[in-house]
């Protein structure tokens, strides 16, 4: 939740958060998995990150089997019901790789899970060099103690498909120059391991600058794109074709070398910040500015009026435009941008990728291109009657009498009551 936080305050469009500890959603149910499927196929995030629970293959759980008795039992029974979420895990990270996006798992060093049958998938990635891996001393990246604010001693490994990780985490091992605060034991919040399970602030910051360097180099590369002529297969006049008789249309097609990604950041939304230092010394212009920079000069196109809209997309040949409806009612309905990056990764045009970013849809309600991110607000405290939400609605009777209703859910355990106004 605090790295979807972060990219709410930078201006990043971002999918559905899915945390097991805050909603009903479970990763180890059928329509947990079916609703993660859902998210990941409408939404297609450049970058999934992923923390799956991991008490049951941490160095506490093998400790506890060393026991043996009713510890053992416990930690082979947490076990078994984590088992579908690694399944899931596994599955996720396979699919985003495949389809050229990019992950970020990350798990305390010693955990097991990579081990595990559920999890061989991820494991082959990393051995065959398709993942990074990467080992973080958690005390460099902001992990300290809630009330001393010593930094914690422990480490934990990360596995991501985005290679500037590797650069931006190349200092975070402890030089052992500092005093660490063991994870043991309760402080005057709770567990000191309960608490460690959130990220703090400073991870979530490289964490979100591995993926703005990421989008930003391969934007560079997706620039090298090229007109190929495939070859035309022509059948011979003997050899008729009963599935297709149709010959092939002469035509161009654009082909990019590596996948192009999608522009997240708004760059109205960033303010550069400048480091302290002389008044003659140059200061070199961070990712951020250089997005904003060249993002801005896509200001004419992004602010064109709604008539210049419509004339340049009258401009476009009416077969293409014929077929972009059509792919846009079949994919049902999706953003300008998602059809964009369905058509670049299936190699269209570039004439028609840039054509479907000026089509408007009347069934969507509004133009796409002027659709606003959802909102998010912080999770609110699970204390029954601490916040109430109160709505009126109405309704007609059998009579056509129409009356008034009061509906009040609470919003931590969700008890709902409606209650007819009289008149």
């Amino acid at each position: 939740m605090g790295l979807t936080i972060l990219a709410v305050l930078y201006g990043m469009q971002f999918g559905i958060p899915r945390d097991i500890c805050i909603s009903d959603w479970d990763a180890a149910t059928a329509s947990g998995k079916r609703q993660l499927h859902l998210d990941l196929q409408q939404e297609d995030p450049y970058c999934t990150v992923l923390t799956q629970p991991c008490g049951p293959w941490g160095n506490w759980s093998r400790f506890n089997i060393a026991k043996g008795g009713s510890a053992e039992i416990t930690v082979q029974r947490l076990r078994e019901d984590g088992r579908p979420v690694l399944s899931a895990v596994n599955k996720t990270v396979r699919d985003r790789v495949k389809a050229n996006r990019h992950i970020f798992l990350e798990q305390p060093l010693g955990s097991q899970v990579l081990e595990e049958p559920e999890m061989s998938d991820v494991k082959r990635m990393v051995e065959d060099g398709t993942l990074l891996y990467l080992i973080v001393d958690v005390c460099m990246v902001g992990y300290k103690d809630a009330v001393t604010g010593i930094p914690h001693r422990k480490s934990s490994f990360y596995i991501t498909s985005m290679l500037v990780a590797e650069s931006v985490f190349s200092n975070c091992r402890c030089d052992g120059l500092h005093q660490h605060e063991h994870l043991q034991g309760n402080n005057k919040y709770g567990s000191r391991t309960a608490q460690a399970a959130a990220w703090p602030y400073e991870l979530n910051m490289k964490v979100l600058e591995c993926i703005i360097q990421q989008a930003k180099l391969e934007e560079q590369l997706a620039g090298n794109v090229h007109e190929a002529f495939p070859a035309q297969v022509r059948l011979a006049p003997d050899q008729p074709s009963q599935r297709n008789p149709k010959r092939r249309r002469e035509g161009k097609m654009s082909i990019i070398r590596s996948p192009a990604p999608p522009v997240y950041l708004r760059p109205q939304t960033l303010t550069p910040i400048a480091e302290e230092g002389p008044a003659d010394q140059e200061v070199p212009e961070d990712d951020a500015a250089f997005r904003a920079q060249q993002a801005a000069n896509l200001g004419p196109v992004l602010t064109q009026s709604e008539s210049e809209r419509r004339h340049a997309w009258l401009q476009v040949d009416a077969e293409i435009r014929k077929l972009l409806k059509q792919l846009h009612v079949n994919f049902g309905h999706p953003t300008s941008v998602t059809l964009q990056r369905i058509l670049r990764r299936q190699g269209a045009k570039s004439e028609v990728i840039t054509a479907a970013g000026l089509m408007a849809c009347d069934a969507c309600g509004e133009s796409i291109r002027q659709k606003r991110p959802k909102p998010v607000r912080s999770p609110s405290n699970y204390v029954f009657n601490n916040h109430i939400l109160a709505d009126t609605f109405y309704a007609k009777d059998s009579k056509g009498t129409s009356l008034a209703f009061l509906n009040i859910i609470c919003d931590a355990t969700s008890f709902q009551v409606v209650s007819c106004l009289v008149n």
